[in-house]
């Protein structure tokens, strides 16, 4: 970010309005608070690229590690994950609660088989090089009107390959262990939370992350989510592991 954007941030509105409302949805609910903590966000250049961050985070979470990314494998297997799919909205209608975590868990399983028999065929190579160039492309419009003038197309296209391969990598191993992964992105303006979230500025703000809850922080920006890894396979030894806090920057 040493140089400007390709396009100015206070013009990324009225010039670029898919840019511009993806961005928002990184921020508030409410489209007024949203335009005018955007607008904040990106008039101050020390908050632009955990703002990018987010945006790129929150795109391979919502596209890369979702089971959609795999259809269009097959029309066969397409079949079969739509059906699954189908199965675990059913299910969430349930309530009976241990009848819903046995009838789920067997779901999760058979999808694993699916991506598992995805994962080691032979035409998975092609599909995986189509689906990372499409979701790169994607987000290379995207993000395009903030990337920095001068920046070369090329390099820039090359990162976002590289970042959304990685997550198609982690996206196989997530849907094939038969495991769960939950990641929530708390709400702007929330009370900062020692337990749960990792302030990137609080050191600026604060000597210590409790100090921080004295001060009662509130959250500015999440940059990542919380993620809790489910593991219920085990009927009798239901697990569940915090495995990442959420990454935010704080204000007072």
């Amino acid at each position: 970010m040493h140089r400007p954007p390709n396009v100015p941030f206070s013009k990324l509105k009225d010039q670029e309005s898919y840019t511009w409302h993806y961005l928002m949805q990184q921020v508030y609910k409410d489209p007024e608070h949203a335009s005018n903590h955007l607008a904040y966000l990106l008039s101050t250049k020390a908050f632009v690229p955990y703002l990018l961050q987010r945006t790129c985070v929150d795109y391979l979470l919502k596209k890369l590690l979702s089971p959609q990314v795999f259809l269009g494998f097959s029309e066969q297997m397409d079949g079969h994950l739509k059906a699954l799919q189908d199965q675990l909205a059913n299910i969430a209608d349930t309530q009976n609660r241990p009848a819903h975590n046995r009838n789920r868990q067997r779901v999760i399983e058979d999808h694993a088989k699916l991506i598992k028999a995805i994962a080691s065929s032979r035409e998975v190579a092609e599909f995986r090089r189509r689906t990372v160039e499409r979701h790169a492309n994607i987000m290379g419009v995207l993000l395009e009107p903030c990337r920095a003038q001068g920046a070369a197309p090329e390099a820039a296209h090359k990162s976002l390959r590289i970042m959304v391969a990685a997550c198609w990598d982690i996206s196989i191993k997530v849907w094939s262990s038969g495991k769960t992964l939950h990641y929530v992105f708390p709400e702007c303006a929330n009370k900062y939370a020692a337990g749960t979230m990792e302030a990137l500025n609080g050191h600026h703000m604060a000597s210590s992350p409790e100090d921080l809850v004295h001060a009662q922080c509130r959250v500015s920006l999440v940059v990542t989510p919380t993620m809790t890894l489910r593991d219920d396979r085990d009927v009798a030894r239901m697990q569940c592991y915090a495995i990442h806090k959420a990454q935010v920057l704080v204000m007072k």
